[in-house]
């Protein structure tokens, strides 16, 4: 998920961690192995992680003998995930930064935004800034790797409400309601824990593939690619997540500048 988002506090990136990315389906170096291939990455390429989260793709990424940045816009994630590659004895450049305006132009051979990281702003035209500063920040030829939930996807498999017991005793509760008009999912989550109850909220926007691929092309990517997964299976009605990967090209006529 994204650190930026509408109506999202800091806590609710911190306090559900827990909840959030432990489930027994999640695989970080399986995902970054399908990554290199569906890619095609040569050893020892660099890769910018947008929105890295708790850094679990940024941690293999390094492992696997990539160079690699990694930022998000909650420095206590940050200062975390500098604790976890210090102790895996990594080489990783932790930033804090917000994903509208980070760029470094021409700096990059992959971008890598993976655990549906985007659409995290009330205004529709800042993702086609976030799009921007990723392609400035490739160089030419890179390629721009997103997982998303697409909205085809979620309309499909939407579920108003629904709870979960967790394994540290905790009571989660999440309430979803989605906004067709404005495309927009509003999620509220209950912790009941030790008798103690939080809230935490946050919004998104939601896309269809068509128009992520439309906001790729306008922002002047090519090649573009759609998969149901991050494995490079097709994007049906069986598919795990919205995947599309999109190429700088290798000429490009004018400066770059941020």
């Amino acid at each position: 998920m994204g650190r930026n988002a509408m109506n999202a506090s800091d806590l609710f990136w911190v306090d559900l961690v827990p909840y959030i990315y432990q489930q027994p389906h999640l695989n970080a170096k399986q995902d970054i192995d399908q990554i290199t291939n569906l890619l095609s990455l040569a050893p020892q390429s660099r890769i910018l992680d947008v929105a890295c989260g708790i850094g679990r793709h940024a941690l293999e990424c390094a492992q696997k003998g990539f160079f690699v940045t990694a930022y998000d816009i909650n420095s206590s994630l940050i200062d975390e995930n500098q604790r976890k590659s210090r102790d895996r004895n990594l080489d990783i450049e932790w930033l804090q930064a917000n994903m509208t305006e980070f760029c470094r132009p021409e700096s990059y051979d992959a971008i890598i935004n993976l655990f549906f990281s985007f659409g995290y702003s009330e205004h529709p035209e800042t993702d086609q800034q976030v799009l921007k500063k990723c392609y400035q920040s490739l160089r030419p030829g890179g390629k721009l790797v997103m997982q998303l939930m697409g909205r085809e996807l979620i309309e499909k498999w939407f579920q108003p409400k629904y709870w979960s017991l967790e394994q540290d005793g905790a009571f989660v509760l999440v309430e979803k309601q989605l906004n067709y008009e404005k495309a927009l999912l509003h999620e509220t989550v209950y912790v009941l824990k030790d008798n103690d109850k939080k809230k935490y909220q946050m919004t998104t926007r939601i896309h269809y593939a068509s128009q992520i691929s439309e906001l790729l092309q306008n922002t002047g990517f090519k090649q573009l690619q759609i998969f149901g997964g991050l494995s490079g299976t097709s994007y049906n009605e069986n598919a795990s997540s919205l995947v599309i990967v999109g190429q700088k090209p290798l000429k490009i006529n004018a400066m770059i500048r941020c």
